[in-house]
Order: C-alpha cells, then sequence, then structure tokens
C-alpha cells in the first residue's frame, strides 16, 4: 500500500540553513491518488484557507505576509534511504578500490623491477 503526504512550503526560506524549515509534511489517510487529492484539499480548506485577511494565509505560518503558503503538494512515498548504510557502502567501496588502485600500483612496480633485474 502507498503512503502519501500533503506537504506544505511557505513562500520565504525561512531558518537560514536549516533542512525542512518553513515546510510541513502531513501524513494522509488515503489509499489511492485520487483520495489523496481530495484529502489534502479538505485539510487545506479546513487549516490553511482563509485565515484574516491575506488568502491562503495560515495562522500556522504566521500572519505576517512573510511566511505566505506558497505550494502545497500531495506526494507518493515510494521509498526510503538509509543515509547511514548507503555511505557506509560508498566507503567500503570507495576502500576496495583504493586498495585494488595499490595492488595494481605494486604490481606495475614490480614487474618494472623484475626486468630491472632478470638482465
Amino acid at each position: 500500500m502507498d503512503d502519501f503526504y500533503l506537504v506544505l512550503e511557505q513562500k520565504q526560506e525561512g531558518c537560514d540553513y536549516t533542512i525542512g524549515c518553513g515546510m510541513e509534511a502531513i501524513k494522509l489517510e488515503a489509499t489511492t491518488p485520487t483520495e489523496a487529492l481530495l484529502q489534502g484539499e479538505a485539510i487545506l480548506t479546513e487549516r490553511y484557507m482563509p485565515s484574516g485577511p491575506k488568502y491562503g494565509v495560515s495562522d500556522h505560518y504566521g500572519a505576517d505576509g512573510e511566511s505566505e503558503l506558497h505550494t502545497a503538494q500531495v506526494m507518493r512515498l515510494v521509498g526510503s534511504i538509509d543515509p547511514q548504510a548507503l555511505f557506509l557502502h560508498l566507503k567500503a567501496k570507495d576502500i576496495a578500490i583504493e586498495e585494488m588502485t595499490h595492488k595494481d600500483e605494486r604490481r606495475v612496480e614490480y614487474e618494472k623491477l623484475k626486468k630491472e633485474f632478470e638482465k
């Protein structure tokens, strides 16, 4: 079964260098893309529209106009990546390549020395 999320992003960047600052992901209970869109629209209507004189400004994001709701997207989660496992795998791969390169360099040096001393 697919997981669907409503991903909201404020108009301005928000915090300095913070991943996901000014963003919110709401897990939906929908089981189909159509249901997810309808549920996303219902959440937007219920929680974010309208809130004061500026249409689309959320109290959650603040009503200062600087943090106006910019995008609302329904996304389907297709999988996740474990960054730690990925980095460990890549590091192991790099070490193996480095070791093979070092062996190749030693093999070339060995062949040179072998030719030199076989004369």
